[in-house]
């Protein structure tokens, strides 16, 4: 049985009186609803505490722990996150902002699915106790052989010392941050994490929604984390990492360089998110159908640091490589995109043309490109019919 029809089986069991059961789906339904209204208006419409009301619990556990789970496993598998695990025999995993424990379910289908032997030790901490007893539960339910414990705690990096497991080989903060409203607090929390709580062969994964605002200060995030003393695209008042942090975290992905944000200066609209094709389980198409929904591909935004300097976050090169930070831009005769450059510190992004007239077989890999894949090209700005042009790494559920 997939984890989506286990999932469904325990919120109709622990969340559904019998007398609703008979048409389970449709009663949830409601919870579904409202948690998706508010996680799409920029969380406005969200009450404090949300984890305490049932209908939102359920709701949440329904709908968003299917849709974020496929985001977290892409992100492990991509080929140089998923080398680093790998080459470890057991992982320690800390779940912070854990929630019902998507992340811990993410982590131990992947770990899974690659038929690792070793042990896989989670630790998950979140404000809310009955999410975390939702959390402990599936876990229990769907995978029964790793080990998995919970802390109740507010997260601060403040408390994180008496947080007992670490160091941790990965570090998950999935739709944390934008939880976080103080910048200061984000950038300590982070910094914290990473070079207290990591380990040097470890990997912290940030996701957070692919909305205009927290996508923008994961941004601004990330260019406080590589030069903690210049924080350009911020007010000067600014809070700023403390000195007494020694190393700055490495970037492994999105970006292909550890320089500041290109996307970030020119534009107050822009911002860096992935789409991610899927396909929908069909427990989440009849809710869409129900909720008035279409999630038919999944965005967000994320962020993968390690703290070691000395590693590489660029795949073997061969020719100019850039990540695609933009749909396909189509108009009359020709196509654009928006291309993040692999260079020491990319002044700006790369805007890249090709006439209709151009198409040929040594660019036939235009035709296919999609937001977030990896691609090499030797040209700048015009793609001609007897330029190269080649995906080296897809943006895709694999």
């Amino acid at each position: 049985m997939d984890l989506t029809a286990q999932i469904y089986q325990y919120v109709v069991a622990h969340y559904l009186p019998p007398r609703l059961q008979k048409r389970p789906l449709q009663a949830l339904a409601k919870g579904a609803a409202l948690v998706s209204a508010a996680f799409t208006s920029e969380r406005r419409t969200l009450p404090i505490h949300y984890f305490n009301r049932p209908d939102y619990r359920s709701g949440y556990l329904l709908y968003f722990v299917a849709v974020n789970l496929p985001k977290i496993l892409h992100c492990l598998s991509m080929s140089h996150i998923a080398a680093r695990l790998l080459r470890q025999p057991s992982l320690r995993v800390l779940d912070l902002g854990c929630g019902p424990g998507t992340g811990a379910l993410a982590m131990a289908a992947w770990w899974q699915g690659h038929h690792q032997q070793g042990t896989l030790t989670i630790l998950g901490v979140d404000q809310n106790r009955k999410i975390l007893e939702d959390a402990r539960n599936l876990m229990a339910r769907c995978f029964p052989q790793v080990s998995h414990t919970t802390v109740p705690r507010t997260i601060t990096a403040n408390t994180l010392p008496s947080l007992r497991g670490g160091p941790f080989d990965v570090i998950l903060c999935a739709n944390l941050l934008n939880e976080i409203p103080s910048e200061r607090e984000r950038l300590g929390l982070v910094s914290t994490l990473v070079q207290q709580h990591l380990t040097d062969h470890g990997i912290s994964l940030i996701l957070e929604p692919a909305l205009r605002q927290p996508t923008r200060a994961l941004m601004v995030l990330h260019d406080q984390l590589l030069a903690p003393h210049t924080t350009p695209h911020t007010d000067p008042r600014s809070p700023r990492s403390p000195r007494s942090l020694a190393r700055i975290p490495h970037i492994l992905a999105p970006c292909l360089h550890q320089a500041a944000c290109p996307m970030l200066r020119p534009s107050r609209r822009d911002w860096c998110h992935a789409y991610l094709d899927w396909e929908r389980p069909p427990l989440i198409a009849k809710l869409d159908h129900l909720i008035g929904n279409r999630k038919e591909y999944l965005k967000f935004s994320y962020l993968i640091l390690s703290n070691r300097g000395s590693e590489t976050s660029r795949l073997n090169q061969h020719l100019p490589q850039y990540r695609v930070v933009s749909a396909p831009l189509r108009s009359k005769g020709k196509t654009e995109l928006l291309l993040c450059p692999a260079t020491a510190a990319p002044e700006a992004l790369t805007r890249l043309t090709r006439l209709d007239r151009d198409r040929s077989s040594a660019n036939a890999e235009f035709d296919r490109v999609l937001r977030g894949d990896i691609v090499e090209t030797m040209a700048t700005t015009r793609l001609t019919a007897d330029t190269d042009f080649r995906i080296i790494q897809s943006f895709r559920v694999l």
